[in-house]
């Protein structure tokens, strides 16, 4: 309705005023209601950007909701945890949701001039008891839609990320899919 999915500008209806419908200064308000949506935005590389985003995270959202669904386990509690992590700019907290063997972690960068290098100590024991120090885990970057690459347990205790800054292609998030190679 208010075109989020593509970073839409706010464009007032033509009668809305700031005291709403028939006020002073006709199209001038600022009621989100009294929105209309300009699609010719979308022909502009940022806000196309920003609905391919929304897409990639509905796709991704979609082919993993075995991890990433709502979680009303009771007993257990949410099968979620924020990961500790070093960062060179301010973002936030990265987490890690998992069913079973299988975490995705999530983190962001906010920044939309700096990318973010972080180093995410994954807990690794959430995924998998009687964890090796060289024991394999594969990992798929779903954001970037890259090959899987292997790493140990050990690596991923320290694992350096590069988040690409917000507000460019396929930068703000990082998506990596994490599961051990022998469950």
């Amino acid at each position: 309705m208010a075109g989020e999915e593509f970073d839409a500008g706010f464009h007032a209806t033509p009668d809305l005023s700031t005291d709403l419908y028939g006020g002073g200064n006709p199209g001038q308000g600022r009621w989100l209601y009294g929105a209309q949506l300009d699609w010719s935005e979308l022909e502009q590389s940022g806000h196309r950007a920003m609905r391919d985003d929304v897409r990639r995270m509905l796709a991704i959202r979609k082919r993993e909701r075995a991890v990433l669904a709502a979680d009303l386990d009771t007993e257990t509690g949410p099968r979620l945890v924020g990961v500790a992590y070093e960062s060179d700019v301010p973002v936030p907290v990265p987490y890690l949701r998992w069913m079973g063997s299988t975490g995705i972690l999530v983190a962001g960068n906010t920044d939309a001039v700096r990318d973010a290098c972080l180093k995410v100590h994954i807990p690794v024991e959430r995924l998998k008891s009687n964890i090796f120090p060289d024991e394999q885990f594969r990992v798929t970057d779903l954001w970037n839609e890259a090959g899987a690459k292997f790493y140990t347990a050990l690596q991923l205790q320290n694992l350096a990320l590069r988040v690409r800054s917000d507000r460019t292609e396929r930068g703000g998030l990082c998506v990596l899919k994490i599961e051990p190679t022998h469950p």
